[in-house]
């Protein structure tokens, strides 16, 4: 949620209400830096997140650490034990499967809404990203692969034009970026996957919406195939 401040000339809004605006705002802050250290295997797995330090490292008051950690909680990536506190969520095999099996779902829906109503800005960029993953790959910056890769997802999606679906596909791939950052990217996969978005990215050119659907739904299941392959490699 974002909030925006705007000098009107109505009359004074009540302190408590200012107070209530302004302490929301912090914890949706403290949420999504909480929520990033966490995909990005800052705060590992199993950890426990004790207010009295987040407030210290985050500079903050407990009342908005709290309200974080419970939206955390919403999302997945905390977990809440009675009489113990607040612990990183510890992400299970059977967790990556469901996540990549309601993308594929989801993720068909994105693209035919995508490619359905696409016109020539967003061809434009969706050439120039892919471009961009092409060269990434080539040279073997895989990391910048990576990012390009969920840009490149993350275009579709927002382009998509049903808002239901972006927050839902978002919060997935939030999941999905928190996996792909405690499992391996190898060589062999980057140019299985650079396969995969060549055919996507045909697809959506040639306006074919059936193929994009499908192709789209191989990706998920084939990304799905390697994670479940990697995460049993870091579970041994």
């Amino acid at each position: 949620m974002v909030y925006k401040w705007h000098i009107v000339k109505i009359k004074r809004t009540p302190d408590y209400q200012i107070m209530f605006e302004k302490k929301e705002v912090i914890s949706d802050k403290l949420f999504r830096e909480l929520k990033e250290m966490i995909i990005t295997n800052i705060l590992k797995q199993g950890a426990p997140l004790s207010e009295r330090k987040l407030c210290v490292l985050l500079n903050a008051s407990r009342t908005p650490i709290r309200e974080a950690l419970r939206k955390l909680y919403n999302d997945h990536f905390v977990e809440l034990k009675p009489d113990y506190g607040a612990f990183v969520s510890i992400v299970t095999f059977e967790q990556v499967s469901q996540i990549y099996d309601i993308r594929e779902m989801l993720e068909a829906l994105a693209v035919r809404s995508f490619t359905q109503s696409i016109n020539d800005q967003q061809i434009e960029t969706i050439k120039e990203i892919h471009r961009n993953l092409i060269t990434a790959i080539n040279k073997k910056q895989y990391e910048e692969a990576l990012n390009i890769d969920l840009v490149f997802h993350k275009f579709i999606i927002e382009e998509s034009k049903n808002e239901l679906l972006q927050s839902i596909l978002i919060s997935i791939f939030d999941h999905i970026r928190r996996i792909i950052n405690l499992t391996n990217y190898t060589d062999d996969w980057a140019h299985e996957s650079l396969e995969q978005h060549n055919l996507i990215f045909e697809c959506i050119l040639k306006k074919d919406i059936s193929g994009a659907e499908k192709s789209m739904r191989k990706h998920s299941r084939t990304s799905k195939k390697h994670q479940l392959e990697q995460w049993k490699k870091v579970k041994q």
